[in-house]
């Protein structure tokens, strides 16, 4: 498994960008545009003056025979990392901007980027009631970490992408993205499997330390060197509120016809990695996870869920986006939960569903169609974490998780009008701070409403309470 070891902590001592890919010998060949397979001449009059095909870069779909192309008039930059070829398009229009495509495959466009790197970055976030400690793998561009610093409550990023290259091309050539500096992020060059890795045994190790110490045990029955090494260290690792995985697209090959790099954070393995790395109340995983309308990655999306509930997450859900430079203008990611946080919506059709016999016949002239619908507006907004769900078990219900891990969570809805307004906790509170482009509040649940043949394909005969 290819890894390196450095780490960066300050961006803005590196050398130049060209400085760093000469360093590296690193060639920039002369690769020609993509070109258009259409007949463009075919759609234009007689009498028009004819003009040559559009250069443009592109994406074939060989499973479902579509195409879909972005106009461009410049190659910015065109160069070959130890993993990947990297370019940089200008598009022919300003709506798109300018174009980051790795591999051949088109990461992301200026123009519509906000789509993307906002919900993969704000629904995770805002799901969870007071994340502070957020791992990033991958996402080289640096535009989901960008978000996530836009969260006053998150004080410490760890960013993890495999390839140095990438991440100094994008400061170079999307500055707008780049987090120079800041203390609250540490990047790591290594590759994201392996940090996964050695993180969840890591804590592991620790987690038995402590076990034996509560024992009584003595330090002295552990001779391995990694138990050494640990119990001598004041630096121990902790748990991650939220970890988002923006990684490039598992099922391409490269040229070589060798997987890609990110094709191994999809395995169960690295699900369960995750898992342990989470903090055990409240963690939050999301990673992407392609589109619907291609059969393979909606296989895939199946397989990946079913690999993260396996791992232990009580709950994962597809979260569906709308962007237009994405093949088939749609793109994803599954949102995993180890503790059910709901929603007032999910509250009203889930939990109020699920109650108790006796208070189900004592409200059983209640319209709960129409109250689901009501509940969003009407509901006080920290009801957001009066009810939530731990474990498998649909009747384990748990009120008033008042702190966990030192942190302090919202508590049940207080009978003072009062002080229910200053101990509110909600998401229109936080979104109010969050200068954003795309997300709003309303989808965070809007999101995970499907299609009937995607919901079909994804979740099966699951119930409906673990889609939404």
């Amino acid at each position: 498994m290819r890894t390196t070891s450095s780490t960066l902590s300050s961006l803005s001592t590196l050398e130049p960008l060209n400085a760093f890919l000469k360093q590296q010998q690193l060639g920039e060949p002369n690769i020609p545009f993509y070109q258009h397979h259409h007949d463009l001449q075919h759609h234009q009059r007689p009498d028009q003056h004819q003009q040559p095909p559009p250069q443009v870069v592109g994406e074939r779909i060989d499973e479902t025979g579509f195409t879909q192309s972005i106009a461009v008039s410049q190659l910015l930059l065109d160069t070959q990392s130890p993993y990947q070829r990297i370019q940089v398009f200008q598009a022919a229009k300003p709506y798109f901007g300018k174009l980051l495509v790795l591999d051949g495959v088109l990461q992301l466009a200026e123009g519509d980027a906000a789509a993307y790197n906002e919900m993969l970055a704000h629904v995770a976030l805002l799901q969870h009631p007071n994340p502070q400690r957020v791992l990033v793998i991958g996402g080289g561009d640096g535009h989901v970490v960008t978000e996530v610093l836009k969260h006053p409550t998150v004080t410490h990023v760890d960013h993890v992408d495999l390839d140095e290259t990438v991440i100094r091309v994008c400061q170079e050539w999307f500055p707008q993205w780049a987090y120079r500096n800041n203390p609250r992020v540490q990047l790591h060059i290594t590759d994201g499997a392996a940090y996964c890795r050695n993180y969840a045994t890591t804590l592991q190790q620790q987690e038995q330390e402590q076990q034996e110490q509560q024992q009584g045990q003595s330090h002295n029955q552990t001779s391995n060197s990694a138990s050494s090494s640990l119990s001598s260290s004041s630096l121990l690792l902790d748990y991650y509120d939220v970890i988002i995985q923006d990684s490039s697209d598992p099922w391409t090959t490269s040229d070589g016809g060798r997987p890609l790099p990110s094709s191994v954070l999809y395995t169960p393995e690295h699900m369960q990695n995750v898992y342990q790395m989470l903090d055990p109340d409240h963690g939050i995983f999301v990673f992407q996870a392609e589109m619907l309308q291609i059969p393979s990655d909606l296989q895939g999306v199946a397989l990946w869920r079913q690999s993260a509930l396996k791992a232990g997450f009580t709950r994962s859900r597809y979260g569906s986006i709308s962007i237009g430079s994405y093949p088939t203008g749609q793109i994803g990611f599954l949102l995993c939960e180890k503790t059910r946080l709901l929603l007032p919506l999910e509250k009203d059709s889930q939990i109020l569903a699920q109650d108790d016999e006796e208070e189900e016949e004592e409200s059983s002239n209640m319209n709960t169609s129409t109250t689901s619908f009501a509940a969003p507006m009407a509901a006080p907004s920290n009801h957001r974490f009066l009810y939530y769900e731990k474990g498998n078990n649909k009747n384990e219900k748990i009120r008033n998780p008042t702190m966990t891990r030192n942190r302090v969570y919202p508590q049940e809805e207080p009978d003072d009008d009062d002080d229910m307004t200053k101990r509110m906790s909600s998401i229109q509170e936080r979104f109010r701070a969050l200068p954003t482009k795309y997300y709003h509040p309303a989808l965070q649940t809007a999101a995970f409403v499907l299609p009937l043949w995607a919901h079909q394909a994804i979740y099966g005969d699951d119930s409906e309470e673990n889609a939404y």
